[in-house]
């Protein structure tokens, strides 16, 4: 494979619309949310997203994006 594959803007945004919304992604780990309210922000390509750990009759996690 060439490697314009990799470098290149052109390929990055193909990946970016066709490839990346398709897949799991990890933003975090459950580990690091113990506490509610404690959060991660974290960017896929260019979409933020903030998972917050919030109380429950079971923890959960939530997940926003915009």
């Amino acid at each position: 494979m060439k490697c314009e594959r990799y470098i290149t803007h052109e390929c990055m945004g193909l990946k970016t619309r066709r490839l990346w919304p398709k897949v799991w992604h990890l933003g975090g780990v459950l580990a690091e949310l113990e506490e509610e309210g404690d959060f991660i922000r974290h960017n896929f390509g260019k979409e933020p997203v903030i998972m917050v750990r919030r109380q429950t009759s079971a923890p959960a996690l939530r997940k926003l994006q915009k």
